[in-house]
């Protein structure tokens, strides 16, 4: 977190220096918003939901908006999905620390997470023909579950 929130402290030495408007404004709030919630709110040690929502909301992200063909979506999907155990594991070493209301939350979560890595996110990269891709997304992807 340390990189983070040093970098949010230049975005917002860098925008503060700029004239005032609705929309340096904007960027702002947000940016300080994030200092306020990597150095005092802290969520992510209370709350593991933010693991299991973050990369579902990553996966979603990737399959439903149209930025780029499905096989480069795809590639980007892979790449996310490879990287989800850490995130997971993450999630898993403050358990001591987690709100009790979180934590059930999450666990109510879990089979709804699982059907939408085997079942909608198959289905969006349906399109695609490339079987090489298709085989490093089946890999990647059945490590979710």
């Amino acid at each position: 977190m340390d990189a983070r929130v040093a970098k949010l402290k230049q975005f917002e030495a860098e925008f503060a220096k700029l004239p005032a408007d609705p929309d340096r404004d904007l960027v702002l709030s947000t940016v300080r918003a994030g200092l306020l919630e990597y150095q005092t709110v802290r969520n992510w040690e209370r709350n593991p939901d933010i693991y299991s929502s973050g990369i579902t909301g990553s996966a979603f992200n990737i399959m439903s908006r149209t930025f780029a063909p499905p096989e480069v979506r795809l590639r980007s999907l892979i790449e996310r999905e490879r990287k989800m155990p850490a995130v997971l594991a993450a999630a898993r070493v403050k358990p001591e620390e987690s709100a009790q209301d979180y934590t059930e939350i999450a666990i109510q979560q879990a089979p709804g997470i699982i059907s939408f890595f085997q079942k909608d996110v198959p289905l969006a990269f349906k399109k695609v023909t490339d079987q090489k891709l298709l085989a490093e997304f089946r890999t990647a992807n059945d490590a979710r579950h």
